[in-house]
């Protein structure tokens, strides 16, 4: 399916792919790296939110402390100077009270007659117990400035820490959150404690407080990451400003125990946090507690951020979610831009290279090869065609002019085979022409031979019924003998003209003969003329598998020369094929002539055999003449003489028999010759017609 997809389909894939992993697997590194670095921002949000509100809690604490302060340093200079009037000195509490708003109470506690030495004068008047103290109390609890006594001041327990244990430290103090009625409501108060040291010596105390609700009110306000919260806790680890008012006051770990390991931080003033479930919220929190630290209390506070995870989280997925849209974005857009630049680059390129190949191949040489300027890989492939349609061209050539070589051999071919097949026909014709004709004659003459014989054997059964009748008639004798010396001498003049022609057919035999060894020589040499052939057209087919190899070789750019060299081929094996023909037809001409020579020579002998006979049949007459001579001159041994007659015809009857067979023989051995001539030249003519057709 890949290797079907275009090349610019492919590069975009691939690319794509590999950027795809590697924007991913950075978009996954940068989400982590990012998602760690907004944890750690948004905790480090969260780090300085509890430092900016332990910073204001403190603030606000170290501000009402230091109204304590002031109130204990103005006390002890009063006292020092000699202002000791206790009406004086409630009036400028009063007006300090009404001063500062955000103060619950001030008031003042002195040891006994610490103040003025008057504590007995004083019993049981305003601001003072019946021990005459001055120890009043100014506060908001009617919704007004009133004045009241300080009470528990000498409890050893929790109800006179805030006096005793001041005493016993000469520190300042802060009192654990505490629960008063103001104004007819239950308020959540801090009392701020400062000891007054006269050289040293504790004279009593200064202090003054605060509804924690005020500073509620600013923490409620605070709500990190939306729905996280801001509370307030004392260094025993109570409530001092939280969401539910049922719990202030009231230990921590009673509202959440997971809060156990955060409280050795909260007492020694160290920051702490630690993963855990708010009770407030009821989801997974970090909690940071950041310490606040109260004038010289030695006992400071804390503040706790609540982070809610899940929208701590928020920024982050936030983040993720940006980052995968946009890893997916650029990821489109990259791929937009590549897909068109690889167009661009190398689509196009790469297409009209296709379309000049193609019109190269079906074999176009006007096209023009373009961007053969440019630098990188498409120019250099640009350059190569360029090239490669130069040779290509000039190998079109070289293909045109072999193939006008080939054609113009291929007709010289053609004309020499033509010539040769001519003069081969022309040759052999005429020697078949000849033994034809030489055949007819020797049939001819066989036949004449053959009407001799027959004419020899009738007239030798006449002379023996002459000799028959002589022995019963010497002049009848006579006459006949007479009679056969004339026969006798015909038949002499018959067989010397036998004897004659029988000389003449053995010359035209010996000349037939001759004329057949020099077809048979012409057949040899034509042989060898094939053979040359078939050496030519094995070297031509050798050749063109040579040109096949090489134009394999070649490739696309060698499909022609495998065609033409396919061609001449094939060209190569036709020839072998004719050239093995004319070679079987050859074979057959020298097997026939070697026949033709045999019948021939057979003929010659057979001739030969004739002549013989005859010339013994003229022996035979010479010698029947001197009877015929003899009987003349003496009619006396007319008996005897027609007896030696008779047995003498009786030797002419057997030699005109043998004649007669002779020729018979002869006539058969001349049609012989004479079909085997005329399938010589069938053959001769098969053969040239091959050539010619070749």
């Amino acid at each position: 399916m890949f290797k079907k997809l275009p090349l610019v389909t492919k590069l975009v894939l691939a690319i794509g792919l590999v950027m795809t992993i590697g924007l991913g697997a950075g978009s996954v590194v940068i989400s982590v790296k990012s998602g760690a670095d907004t944890d750690a921002l948004s905790f480090q949000v969260g780090e300085e939110l509890g430092k900016y509100h332990a910073a204001t809690v403190e603030r606000r604490l170290n501000d009402a402390l230091d109204i304590s302060r002031d109130m204990g340093a103005t006390l002890l200079s009063l006292k020092r100077s000699g202002v000791t009037d206790r009406g004086a000195l409630n009036d400028w509490l009063k007006s300090l009270l009404e001063a500062n708003t955000g103060l619950i109470g001030v008031w003042v506690g002195m040891e006994p007659n610490a103040l003025d030495g008057k504590d007995s004068a004083f019993a049981n008047s305003p601001g003072t117990d019946a021990s005459g103290r001055f120890i009043p109390y100014w506060n908001r609890g009617s919704g007004k400035a009133q004045l009241e006594s300080l009470v528990g001041y000498d409890d050893p327990g929790a109800d006179g820490l805030y006096y005793q244990q001041a005493k016993r430290t000469g520190k300042e103090v802060i009192v654990e959150p505490y629960s008063y009625v103001v104004a007819g409501k239950s308020v959540l108060m801090v009392s701020l404690v400062v000891p007054i040291l006269d050289n040293g010596k504790f004279i009593g105390v200064a202090g003054v407080d605060i509804a924690t609700d005020a500073i509620w009110n600013e923490l409620k306000t605070a709500k990190p990451f939306e729905t996280g919260s801001v509370f307030l806790i004392s260094n025993a680890g109570a409530w001092a400003a939280y969401s539910n008012p049922d719990h202030l006051g009231k230990p921590i770990l009673e509202t959440n125990a997971r809060l156990k390991d955060a409280m050795s931080a909260v007492r020694e003033g160290r920051p702490f946090a630690h993963f855990s479930v708010s009770a407030s919220l009821g989801t997974d929190v970090k909690q940071l507690f950041r310490p606040v630290v109260i004038g010289n209390t030695g006992t400071p506070w804390s503040i706790l951020v609540n982070l809610p995870l899940n929208k701590v989280e928020v920024p982050k997925q936030e983040l993720r979610t940006f980052i995968a849209v946009g890893a997916v974005l650029l990821t489109a857009a990259l791929l937009v831009a590549l897909w068109l630049t690889s167009r661009v680059v190398v689509g196009q390129p790469l297409r009209r290279i296709i379309a000049t190949i193609q019109a190269l191949t079906a074999g176009r040489r006007d096209v023009e090869v373009a961007d053969r300027d440019r630098a990188d890989e498409i120019g250099a492939i640009n350059t190569a065609l360029q090239l490669f349609k130069e040779n290509a061209g000039r190998v079109a050539e070289m293909e045109e002019q072999r193939r006008l070589d080939e054609q113009r051999a291929a007709e010289q071919r053609k004309q020499d085979l033509a010539g040769l097949a001519q003069r081969f026909e022309g040759s052999v014709g005429d020697v078949v022409a000849s033994v034809a004709r030489q055949a007819e004659m020797i049939r001819t003459d066989s036949e004449g031979l053959s009407a001799i014989a027959e004419q020899t054997n009738a007239q030798a059964s006449a002379v023996a019924s002459a000799a028959d009748v002589a022995s019963g008639n010497v002049q009848t004798v006579a006459a006949a003998a007479e009679e056969l010396a004339h026969s006798i001498e015909e038949i002499n003049q018959r067989i010397a003209a036998s004897s004659r022609m029988a000389n003449d057919a053995v010359g035209e035999v010996e000349k037939t003969n001759g004329t057949v060894a020099g077809l048979a020589q012409a057949a040899q040499k034509i042989g060898d003329v094939v053979n040359l052939i078939q050496s030519i057209a094995g070297q031509t087919n050798l050749l063109a598998l040579n040109a096949t190899i090489e134009a394999a070789r070649a490739g696309e750019a060698g499909k022609g020369f495998a065609v033409v060299a396919q061609e001449v081929k094939n060209l190569a094996s036709q020839t072998a094929k004719a050239t093995e023909e004319i070679a079987a037809q050859i074979a057959e001409i020298q097997s026939v002539s070697g026949s033709a020579v045999g019948a021939i020579q057979a003929i010659g002998r057979t001739i030969l055999g004739i002549s013989e006979t005859v010339t013994a049949v003229a022996a035979a007459a010479e010698e029947q003449g001197a009877a015929t001579r003899e009987i003349s001159r003496n009619v006396q041994q007319a008996a005897s003489g027609t007896r030696e007659v008779s047995t003498n015809i009786e030797g002419v009857t057997r030699a005109a028999s043998e004649t007669g067979s002779m020729a018979s023989q002869a006539r058969a051995a001349a049609d012989t010759l004479s079909h085997q001539s005329a399938q010589l030249r069938g053959e001769v003519q098969r053969f040239v017609a091959t050539i010619r057709e070749a």
